[in-house]
């Protein structure tokens, strides 16, 4: 039978076997890659072996046109440059930015020009640094998106570094603390001064690279910065406050009074209008007015006025022959005259006069303790405090300590004496008139003045009117004294009439009562008169024979307490009459010491 042929059943003749068509494409594969390996080896080749600019590098800057340097040679470069250059220049200023201020460096001075050969070579050498990868990416960039180099400048290289650091000085400062100045009325503040401080170095490195680079676009520049504090109100209206002050005397430093402080005016600032106008204005100097408050007189007319009149005077007088009593008076006048008083100072007279002392010139004198006199050191200064008492009351001052006697005295009317104790009782008045005041005291013999000297502002007088409250009459009180002869009587103690009083201090001007003000009430204790009789005599016994009797001497006390009574005595110590008509005259208690009530914890009063 004959057989049948199928497609691709009839078996091969001949003695090869045929290749299989599925090895085609793997030869394709292998003749791309090595085209492709070609197309890379040519490239990378070309990317380092050639001499040319990569395609899409241009040069563009300022106001010039763009120059395309795609594959032009580097010499081929460097004369289009040249061509470009010529008809074109960099900017002649950059703007410079420190901290808060913007200046501008004028470059029009320093050489400045386009740098061909130097902007030649940054085109050359695109592409061509950095790694493979880098500047394949970078190649790559240039033909797909195309690369503009920014055109170099050349410059008088010291003439721009002058530039610079001039600038560096103009941009740089000193922090300064806030401050204020007094210009007549007015208060100008000083908020102060940021400090910029430039490292020169640096700074010239930063704006030289700019402007070598071509990039003349504006640059800030980051200095050290220092502020300063901000402006203390309160501080500045405690430096700058001072009080109205009237002329006065500088009594610390000159005691005589010859030395005058000149007026001043009152300052005062408003802290929160003066804060209200910081908040409202950006300025660093600030003028605020001050509050000015002038004085009420000027220095030359003070100084024509001072110590022009006489505003009250005293006059009491002494028993010169009392030696001891005598020298304490006229010791507290040393100490006293003399002393001046700026208005609203005090005089204490205990400050003044000071410790009672024998160490200091102090006698013994006449004092009382009690009901009792003995000597005292110091007795018989309570005058010169009544008398300076008695005129400070006609100068109409404010008196800020007085204690009167606890009994009478003669030497000034009643309700005008002023008692002193060392340490426990002081006589003190205020100057509360508008000038100066001074305490001139002088004595003679046997009396002494106090002139009370200042300055008058208007027609004024003084009248004090004393009221007797009540009056408690003395009592005479005998006591028997074995050491006296029978029948002697002796006068132990005078005896002082009690009185209670009101004292007033009427002022007139110009003759016209303007006030009758209550000065003070003073009670003077009464103190019997103590009389010492020796013992009685004897009875005589009528049946008794006796001598024959002889009349009684009708100059000797018969019976001790019979009615009448020896004259009392002027205490020793007291022997002068008032100034004024006197409260009917009594023995006047010379200075004294008061001993504390038992069972009382207050000090003795010396």
């Amino acid at each position: 039978m004959n057989e049948m042929n199928l497609p691709g059943a009839n078996p091969s003749k001949g003695g090869r076997r045929a290749v299989s068509s599925g090895k085609k494409p793997l030869i394709v594969l292998l003749c791309l890659l090595l085209l492709v390996l070609a197309a890379a080896g040519g490239a990378l080749g070309w990317l380092y072996f050639s001499d040319s600019i990569y395609p899409g590098v241009t040069v563009a800057g300022g106001q010039m046109e763009p120059v395309d340097l795609s594959g032009l040679s580097r010499r081929d470069t460097l004369a289009a440059l040249e061509d470009a250059f010529a008809a074109a220049t960099p900017g002649q200023s950059l703007d410079i930015t420190v901290g808060e201020y913007t200046r501008t460096l004028d470059l029009s001075g320093v050489g400045t020009h386009y740098d061909a050969s130097q902007t030649a070579e940054s085109a050359y050498l695109y592409g061509r640094t950095g790694s493979l990868p880098a500047r394949i990416r970078a190649v790559w960039q240039s033909m797909t998106q195309g690369v503009s180099i920014t055109p170099a400048i050349a410059v008088d290289q010291q003439l721009l570094d002058s530039e610079i650091q001039k600038l560096a000085s103009d941009l740089s400062s000193e922090m300064s603390q806030p401050a204020y100045t007094l210009e007549g009325d007015v208060l100008i503040l000083d908020r102060g001064q940021t400090g910029v401080s430039i490292d020169t170095g640096d700074f010239l490195a930063f704006i030289r690279g700019r402007i070598l680079s071509g990039d003349l676009s504006p640059a800030v520049y980051e200095p050290q910065v220092e502020d300063p504090d901000q402006l203390d109100l309160l501080l500045i209206r405690d430096e700058i406050e001072q009080p109205l002050q009237n002329p006065r005397l500088d009594l610390d430093s000159d005691p005589t009074g010859n030395t005058v402080l000149p007026a001043q005016r009152g300052i005062s600032l408003d802290v929160e209008a003066a804060q209200k106008a910081l908040e409202e204005s950006d300025e660093r100097y600030v003028e605020l007015p001050l509050v000015i408050t002038e004085p009420t007189m000027t220095t030359e007319e003070f100084e024509s006025v001072l110590f022009r009149d006489v505003l009250g005077e005293g006059t009491t007088s002494f028993n010169a022959s009392l030696v001891g009593r005598t020298t304490n008076v006229k010791l507290a006048c040393d100490l006293i005259d003399g002393v001046i008083l700026n208005p609203g100072d005090v005089f204490s007279y205990n400050d003044t006069v000071g410790p009672r002392t024998y160490e200091r010139g102090f006698r013994d004198a006449i004092v009382y303790v009690g009901a009792s006199a003995e000597d005292g050191v110091g007795g018989g200064i309570c005058q010169v405090s009544s008398t300076i008492y008695y005129a400070a009351l006609r100068a109409d001052l404010e008196i800020v300590e007085r204690k009167a006697h606890s009994r009478l005295v003669t030497y000034v009317p009643l309700g005008e004496d002023a008692t002193v104790a060392w340490g426990a009782v002081d006589f003190r008045f205020k100057n509360d008139t508008d000038y100066p005041l001074r305490i001139d005291v002088s004595y003679g013999r046997s009396s002494m003045t106090v002139q009370l000297v200042g300055t008058k502002t208007e027609n004024k007088t003084v009248q004090m009117e004393t009221t007797v409250l009540s009056k408690t009459p003395f009592q005479t009180v005998h006591v028997e004294n074995p050491d006296l002869a029978p029948g002697e009587s002796r006068v132990k103690s005078s005896g002082y009439t009690g009185y209670v009083t009101e004292t007033y201090r009427v002022v007139y001007i110009d003759g016209v009562e303007t006030s009758r003000t209550f000065e003070n009430k003073s009670v003077y204790t009464k103190y019997d008169k103590v009389v010492e009789d020796g013992p009685a005599l004897p009875v005589v016994n009528p049946t008794t024979p006796t001598d024959p009797v002889t009349p009684a001497d009708p100059t000797s006390p018969v019976d001790p307490a019979a009615p009448a009574e020896p004259a009392a005595p002027s205490d020793p110590g007291e022997t002068t009459t008032p100034v004024d008509p006197a409260i009917p005259s009594e023995p006047s208690a010379p200075d004294e010491i008061f001993l504390p009530i038992p069972g009382e914890t207050t000090p003795p009063v010396v």
